[in-house]
């Protein structure tokens, strides 16, 4: 099949079942951070917010949507732990060939991401929190490791591609995940921002994401003697 015109691309995701124990230990402080933090959150403000926006997959050939439902426990003005619950969907197309002919992939995730936020600015009304924390992530692909598109008229009637999987197309990974976010108060318990993030994993997924973020407080939760 090695015909003049014919190509191979190889996918751009590399594939690996190695956990890296960095990753593991970064997992597991998040994980504790987050499960302390519960313990406190009796005296201290909470709230639940959902982000909604851009995902780029890799060196951004694969766009997609990120969606976030977080849960954050103030421990302090300056310092909050929560944990999100994140999904992202991915997709793109074959660049060798037209839009007619080119097949398209999907590569799709949902992960749990204990965190800890550091408030750069912390006042009644606006919020700069920088986060950090850790990752476990299920993902499932259609892409193929390799694929070679071919159109030989004297041979063939219509053009073909050929695919080879020698990699996982679904995969468990360990990673960290870091964010800016900034929000505003709209009203006296609910604050609109947006949030950049930034994340890689074991896998070498690595995606950013550009989101609108809602959040609303929730009342204190009270002891009783």
């Amino acid at each position: 099949m090695d015909n003049e015109g014919d190509h191979l691309s190889r996918s751009s995701f590399t594939f690996t079942d190695k956990t890296n124990p960095i990753m593991r230990k970064l997992l597991l402080v998040a994980t504790f951070a987050f499960l302390s933090s519960c313990a406190f959150t009796q005296t201290d403000i909470n709230n639940i917010n959902i982000a909604v926006g851009k995902s780029m997959h890799g060196t951004g050939d694969l766009n997609g949507i990120a969606v976030s439902l977080a849960y954050e426990h103030e421990l302090a003005k300056r310092f909050s732990f929560g944990s999100a619950l994140t999904t992202t969907i991915n997709y793109g197309k074959d660049s060798w060939v037209g839009s007619v002919n080119a097949f398209h992939y999907t590569t799709a995730g949902i992960q749990l991401n204990p965190f800890g936020q550091f408030h750069i600015i912390a006042n009644r009304d606006q919020k700069l929190s920088f986060g950090l924390g850790g990752l476990l992530r299920f993902q499932t692909t259609s892409l193929p490791s390799a694929y070679g598109y071919y159109d030989e008229p004297n041979r063939f009637p219509e053009p073909f591609y050929a695919f080879r999987y020698y990699d996982k197309t679904n995969t468990v990974s360990p990673g960290y995940t870091m964010s800016l976010t900034f929000r505003n108060r709209i009203a006296s318990k609910y604050f609109l921002g947006i949030r950049a993030a930034f994340q890689n994993d074991t896998h070498s997924d690595v995606i950013t994401s550009i989101s609108l973020l809602l959040e609303r407080v929730l009342p204190r939760f009270k002891t009783t003697n």
